[in-house]
């Protein structure tokens, strides 16, 4: 089992935890998913596009739970959800020492040292599961979180060119970066 225990900061927005989601946090997390999708168009899906029921969510949290191997963090101010970090694994054996993850944190909440604390919990988290490599896609002309991503010593790997077609019909290109943890294997 991949679970994480509860990991409290203090923070300008108040008291922070970090742990694991569980089954019954699928309706706060759906409502603040379907919050966050209107917030900014750095996220995959459109704010049409989040049609994740009850039920689903709580099958995929569980299935994060029982697996060794993928994590699901949830951020919590005050009993509010205000990010989430997901990291997931192939089961090919030629692919097992890599994830991918991606993460949201709510607009209100961004600049606020999050993003940090979940990026500091998961690549603790992949150390001690004997992960070597952790990589992201980012939307180009997400600055703040390329920032965050290079302040951690992730490189940028590869550039996918209009690999995103926005509402108004921009395309935008998306990052591929990555951090190796282990160097010495």
């Amino acid at each position: 089992m991949a679970e994480v225990m509860p990991k409290k900061f203090e923070l300008e927005p108040g008291g922070l935890i970090i742990c694991s989601a569980h089954e019954e946090d699928a309706e706060k997390i759906i409502a603040f998913m379907k919050q966050s999708v209107q917030e900014t168009d750095f996220l995959a899906r459109e704010p049409n596009e989040f049609g994740i029921t009850v039920e689903d969510e709580k099958k995929f949290i569980n299935n994060t739970i029982e697996s060794e191997r993928d994590i699901f963090l949830k951020a919590e101010v005050n009993g509010k959800i205000v990010g989430t970090l997901g990291f997931s694994t192939k089961k090919l054996n030629r692919y097992k020492h890599k994830g991918e993850f991606g993460m949201v944190v709510s607009k209100d909440y961004w600049g606020q040292g999050i993003g940090t604390k979940l990026l500091e919990i998961l690549l603790d988290w992949a150390d001690e599961n004997g992960l070597v490599k952790i990589s992201l896609r980012v939307d180009a002309t997400n600055k703040q979180a390329i920032k965050l991503y290079e302040k951690f010593g992730f490189r940028k790997e590869g550039l996918l060119e209009k690999n995103r077609e926005m509402k108004d019909g921009e395309y935008r290109d998306e990052l591929v970066m990555a951090l190796i943890i282990k160097y010495n294997l």
